[in-house]
């Protein structure tokens, strides 16, 4: 994913650009996981495993949407995980 046109205060970014991170970082992932997710419980186990980047726990000036998304990706993880533990999946 091309960040450069991310860069900026959030008030200059375009929403298309905020609409396609949000779609590739944040619904990715989400959908991803709500896919998966039965078929983990129905195979008795199974991991899930998001890849996101340090960016999800610090930020720098003027990527403010890229690391609000990859923050969500942090916490969607971290809030799949304890939803299904007595269950099957892992998530990491």
């Amino acid at each position: 994913m091309d960040v450069q046109p991310l860069r900026g205060g959030a008030n200059v970014i375009e929403h298309t650009d905020i609409d396609s991170t949000l779609d590739v970082n944040v619904k990715g992932p989400l959908y991803g996981c709500r896919a998966v997710v039965p078929h983990t419980l129905t195979a008795g186990g199974g991991s899930i495993v998001n890849i996101s980047s340090v960016n999800g726990l610090v930020s720098e000036p003027f990527l403010t949407v890229y690391y609000a998304s990859k923050g969500a990706g942090v916490m969607l993880t971290k809030g799949v995980a304890p939803d299904y533990v007595k269950q099957a999946p892992a998530a990491t």
